[in-house]
């Protein structure tokens, strides 16, 4: 499959700026416009919080994202300038994966409260806030069908990550996959007959589209890297796709056709770019720039993180860390590195500890933040489960 670079194509993206620590604390989000012709970027906006997932508006006036602005995520919508800022949600909840409605009157998105996640449907002015999944389940990642009737999404109900569909007042859930890998970021295409997603497959992740049925599932890329976030161009002849590499910390917004042929490459080669949403035109693309300031360089441990027990009732292995650490597993829903097959992220107390079922093996665990700032990861053997804690 070759890949070809776009810069020569005439089209102007705009980026959602952020930049990152390994202690997991953003420190600025802009809006930035990129030219890919003259692989240059301009500064548009200034926000003081983390600023992610932003996508145009159906009339392209407007620009939906989620943010930290105000210290909790939550929705926000702005002007397409990046001007006249307003919150839409403001729950003690976290709220994110806005979707517009075709029409631009409603938003469907992911409400994260009280241990559990559902989708939520919401006016577009943030009024009339109501819950559509009810599943003890996480249920995410909504997306609306070109006509308004529909709404796809991601649902765990059914023991791993599955794509499902309901009508847009939360009735008639159905399951439309049912694979051997999680299945995520649907995304329709703008005929309504195809439905796009990413899938992970040993360990890293790739691109899938199907009929809006679940039926004549095919695979579009294929690659050592992580593949994700499926958006259609307007035209609905291609697929923007973000593409990242752990070990280089780097990220790509790549296009493909619907046929998995004639890959390009969208973004800078210099710059990691995420998340990147089409306007209605096809001439801009709304997307997050990501910039990961490392206090010290990269450090492989080994010693100190063997697994020091095993309980051969639950199959679970105890690991214990030094004071300060956190333990990543790559959480499904901040996917930035894009080769390992761990999922799971959470900062450890003294008396917390996380539960981790891998799907492959050996298992590895990224360690952010230890007291020193090294960013550090090592590689354990584990069983069916794994339950790491804080020493004390």
């Amino acid at each position: 499959m070759r890949v070809q670079n776009s810069f020569s194509e005439v089209i102007t993206i705009i980026l959602c700026v952020v930049f990152f620590q390994l202690n997991g604390q953003s420190n600025k989000s802009q809006i930035a416009i990129l030219t890919p012709s003259e692989e240059k970027i301009d500064l548009h906006t200034k926000n003081s919080g983390s600023d992610e997932e932003p996508e145009w508006s159906p009339d392209g006036t407007h620009i939906l994202f989620d943010s930290k602005l105000k210290g909790n995520r939550d929705l926000y919508v702005m002007d397409g300038n990046g001007l006249n800022i307003r919150r839409l949600t403001s729950n003690p909840a976290k709220e994110d994966h806005g979707s517009w409605s075709p029409d631009g009157s409603k938003i469907a998105y992911q409400h994260q409260g009280k241990g559990n996640t559902d989708v939520y449907v919401m006016n577009a002015d943030g009024t009339n806030q109501k819950r559509l999944t009810t599943h003890a389940a996480r249920d995410g990642w909504p997306d609306w069908s070109p006509n308004g009737r529909e709404i796809v999404f991601s649902s765990e109900r059914d023991g791993h990550r599955e794509i499902y569909i309901m009508n847009s007042d939360g009735t008639n859930q159905r399951r439309l996959t049912n694979n051997d890998y999680g299945s995520t970021d649907p995304s329709f295409s703008p005929n309504g007959k195809w439905i796009a997603f990413n899938a992970e497959i040993k360990g890293n992740s790739c691109i899938f589209i199907m009929k809006a049925n679940g039926s004549k599932i095919r695979k579009l890329t294929t690659s050592e890297f992580y593949d994700e976030r499926p958006c259609w161009s307007p035209d609905g002849k291609r697929i923007l796709f973000t593409r990242g590499n752990q070990r280089t910390m780097k990220y790509a917004l790549l296009s493909i056709d619907k046929r998995g042929d004639d890959l390009k490459m969208i973004s800078p080669k210099n710059h990691s770019i995420i998340r990147g949403n089409w306007s209605p035109d096809g001439q801009k693309i709304v997307a997050q720039k990501i910039t990961i300031k490392k206090k010290t360089p990269e450090k492989t441990v080994y010693s100190e993180f063997k697994p020091e027990a095993f309980d051969k009732y639950s199959g679970t292995y105890v690991v214990r860390g030094r004071p300060n650490m956190k333990f990543s597993f790559r959480r499904e829903k901040n996917r930035f590195f894009g080769d390992g097959a761990c999922k799971k992220s959470i900062e450890l107390l003294p008396s917390s500890n996380v539960s981790f079922f891998p799907k492959q093996f050996p298992g590895e665990i990224i360690f952010h933040q230890n007291e020193k700032g090294v960013f550090d990861s090592v590689t354990i053997n584990i069983g069916k489960k794994i339950k790491a804690f804080r020493s004390k």
